[in-house]
């Protein structure tokens, strides 16, 4: 956590350029500082971008306060929901998804910020996944892991590709969220051949984990996709492929929605 009385002296902004941000906790395993700052180099941009660990949402608003020229936001695990009531405003699709990853800041006269909320991921994780399509059977349906932010925004994503899903949880709180222990080997032998992790599992401090799904009946007719894209491949990933499973990580899909946001800050 960055303390408040820290924040204003975390990050020093040169002068005339733009300041862009991620926030999120942990962040170690993050390469859209990398990617940012490429980008900007390669455009001429005057601008910077950095991470911000924060343990709550909250801190957010010190640090919008404590950078004048932070122009905006990418938000990541665990806010992206968390955020929502920090807003003053969602997008159409920020709305649908109930979560966002992608805030504009929008400077009034006198400094005072309004907050626009928006979801790439949805467009990130279309994008990537509309060429892989075609090694699925028609029939096949798809499993989201996972029931948060990223989960919400693979489900939409799915919907507008005419994809039937189901969420999987491990204490599932609805009914029409599966638990880990209502598959069987069958099932995801002969109905669930697409199925994307949306959870942190896998991912620093949790990369020796995998996902309590079992490998029984995932075999070649099946896509697997880790949204997660560092460690790569993830042990779920390295024990699908091992069982003949098509596997992708979310390098991809980091990239494209990260076009989108750019796209998204500049209005």
């Amino acid at each position: 956590m960055i303390p408040a009385p820290m924040i204003a002296s975390t990050y020093h902004v040169p002068k005339d350029y733009d300041l862009y941000a991620l926030i999120g906790y942990p962040l170690g395993h993050s390469f859209s500082a990398t990617y940012f700052s490429q980008f900007f180099a390669e455009h001429g941009i005057r601008a910077r971008y950095q991470a911000f660990e924060l343990r709550e949402a909250s801190l957010m608003l010190e640090l919008i306060q404590a950078h004048p020229r932070l122009r905006g936001i990418n938000v990541t695990s665990p806010h992206k929901q968390a955020v929502l009531p920090l807003l003053d405003e969602l997008t159409p699709l920020g709305q649908r998804v109930g979560a966002v990853n992608a805030i504009r800041v929008e400077r009034r006269v006198g400094g005072e910020a309004r907050l626009v909320g928006h979801n790439t991921d949805v467009e990130g994780f279309v994008d990537s996944l509309k060429s892989r399509l075609s090694t699925l059977a028609p029939e096949a349906e798809a499993l989201i892991l996972g029931t948060g932010g990223a989960a919400r925004a693979v489900a939409l994503g799915l919907e507008m590709l005419g994809i039937r899903y189901r969420y999987v949880s491990r204490e599932p709180q609805t009914e029409e969220v599966l638990a880990y222990t209502d598959l069987k080997g069958e099932d995801l032998a002969d109905r669930y051949h697409l199925i994307i992790n949306a959870t942190p599992v896998g991912m620093p401090p949790r990369q020796e984990e995998l996902p309590p799904l079992s490998l029984e009946g995932i075999g070649e007719q099946h896509l697997c996709y880790d949204l997660i894209y560092n460690p790569s491949p993830t042990r779920w990933l390295s024990a699908v492929s091992e069982r003949g499973a098509r596997a992708m990580d979310g390098l991809e899909m980091l990239y494209l929605q990260a076009e989108a946001a750019w796209h998204f800050w500049q209005g």
